[in-house]
């Protein structure tokens, strides 16, 4: 295969096997450094990062637990639709 990756997706070990090929070039980069380690981040590098997951917990922290009306339903009918040779939720919805 050369410089490709071979990826198998679920539909294709379970199904018809499709293999999907990516090349390197459309990965994103690697985020380690020149050593294979993962560079240190400055002092106001990591104060910025762990402001943003402050801001992104306490969003999650808003959230209520109730779904919207038919959002399980419909939940359950994109699965089954994605998987018409074995529906999990037929009749449920």
């Amino acid at each position: 295969m050369g410089s490709r990756a071979c990826v198998l997706t679920e539909a294709a070990t379970i199904m018809d096997p499709k293999l999907l090929y990516l090349k390197p070039e459309s990965l994103p980069p690697s985020c380690l450094g020149p050593d294979g380690k993962l560079p240190r981040m400055s002092e106001e590098e990591r104060r910025q990062h762990l402001e943003s997951v402050r801001r992104r917990l306490a969003d999650i922290e808003q959230m209520t637990d109730e779904d919207p009306p038919g959002a399980f339903e419909e939940f359950m009918r994109g699965l089954d639709e994605g998987r018409p040779h074995r529906p999990m939720f037929k009749g449920y919805y």
